[in-house]
């Protein structure tokens, strides 16, 4: 899942929020104090990716990219289902989408002092587009390719044009977004069990 998700699928606790958003991004451990909350925010991603990576409505969706982009398919599906969650956003909480993120912006962006450059760098972006937000439309999921394209275009010395499988989504997208209200109440409902970090508990005991 992209970064949406795993905002909405965390409490209403920042450093939750912080830990769960940010797990791919930071190479070193957050400056200052950081409570319990931000490592059970860590392991709550890693706990959601496992479930997603795995689960056979998500291999449908990746199924379901264009062929040239399907090499892609992981993180063009993970994008794809932050706009079909921002666009049903209604569904899945009390909140509207614009509150929502409005208030997660500013409560993240207070902390940002305590995050190494790499997270603080990656809330200030957040922020300064209103990406969450911008999310709700496929021109957002776009901008956010296209940048993405270009610096793997960049690292790997070839022309990579992930937005270029946004054109089919506009005109066929609604196998995959049944995919994904079918799919979310079910990692919903699995974050909400604490299977995962009782998982982790028992581990961590062995």
């Amino acid at each position: 899942m992209n970064w949406l998700a795993h905002v909405h699928l965390s409490p209403p606790d920042v450093e939750f929020q912080l830990g769960n958003l940010l797990a791919d991004v930071l190479r070193r451990e957050p400056r200052g104090v950081m409570g319990p909350s931000f490592e059970a925010g860590r392991c709550c991603h890693a706990a959601i990716d496992r479930f997603t990576d795995t689960h056979p409505i998500v291999h449908r969706s990746k199924m379901r990219i264009i062929p040239s982009h399907r090499r892609y398919a992981g993180i063009l599906v993970d994008m794809f289902y932050d706009h079909f969650l921002a666009k049903n956003w209604e569904q899945f909480h009390e909140s509207t989408l614009r509150d929502f993120t409005r208030q997660f912006q500013a409560e993240a962006t207070s902390r940002r002092h305590q995050l190494p450059e790499d997270g603080a760098d990656l809330i200030e972006y957040l922020v300064r587009e209103d990406r969450l937000y911008s999310y709700r439309k496929l021109d957002g999921i776009e901008a956010a390719l296209q940048r993405m394209s270009l610096r793997l275009t960049a690292r790997w010395k070839k022309t990579v044009r992930m937005q270029d499988a946004v054109a089919p989504v506009r005109l066929h997208g609604e196998e995959m977004e049944k995919d994904f209200l079918e799919f979310f109440p079910e990692l919903m409902a699995y974050v909400a069990s604490g299977e995962w970090w009782s998982a982790r508990s028992a581990r961590d005991a062995a």
